[in-house]
């Protein structure tokens, strides 16, 4: 566990912290993981982020890893969330109330032998046959829903994050750039016709 904490930290120092992006870039790229992984494209996630980041000139890496929030083990909570959250805009009753929501999650958690079992049914076809079926039942609510939440979820990390990247880069400038930069003034040409800066002797 400590050893995944300390990955985890390394990447958040090396890959945000100290990247070379704007903290714009970061925080647009990070919210924009956000958003695509609360809508119902599981299995296609982290190329749509990667795409929408591209378009954006947003970071990436950061999308493509903000999407993981949506995952076999919370996808089921959270479009069942967003479907519910739906529903106050619009109903097609394609699928016949809530009981009969839970009652389908509770069959496909079943059928794998329960939560516990999860893992080891991650590349089973059936499975996810039962995960997209479900999905696809769910129908507009779902995608209405996950598009409300995910521009709720998305636009403060937005905020936060580049408030945050921004605070601790003028807290703790990039040694990779202080380093940069001195290379530039010990390598700097004086312009033509300049005088030469005299230097004064040790007193």
């Amino acid at each position: 566990m400590t050893e995944r904490w300390q990955k985890l930290k390394r990447f958040i120092v090396l890959r945000v912290l100290h990247a070379n992006d704007p903290p714009h870039a970061l925080a647009l790229g990070l919210a924009i993981g956000v958003f695509v992984a609360m809508t119902p494209t599981i299995g296609a996630q982290m190329v749509i982020a990667a795409a929408i980041a591209a378009s954006f000139r947003a970071n990436k890496i950061l999308a493509m890893a903000a999407v993981w929030i949506s995952n076999p083990v919370t996808m089921v909570q959270i479009y069942y969330v967003n479907w519910r959250i739906g529903q106050h805009f619009v109903e097609t009753g394609v699928v016949d109330g809530e009981s009969a929501v839970q009652a389908q999650i509770t069959k496909i958690i079943e059928s794998i032998g329960g939560m516990s079992n999860l893992f080891f049914h991650l590349l089973d076809k059936a499975f996810w046959s039962e995960v997209l079926r479900l999905v696809w039942a769910l129908g507009i609510e779902l995608w209405i829903g996950s598009f409300l939440v995910g521009l709720i979820c998305a636009l403060p990390t937005y905020a936060i994050a580049r408030w945050m990247i921004t605070a601790y880069r003028r807290r703790v400038p990039r040694p990779r750039f202080r380093r940069k930069a001195a290379r530039r003034s010990e390598t700097a040409q004086p312009l033509p016709g300049a005088r030469p800066q005299l230097r004064k002797p040790p007193a």
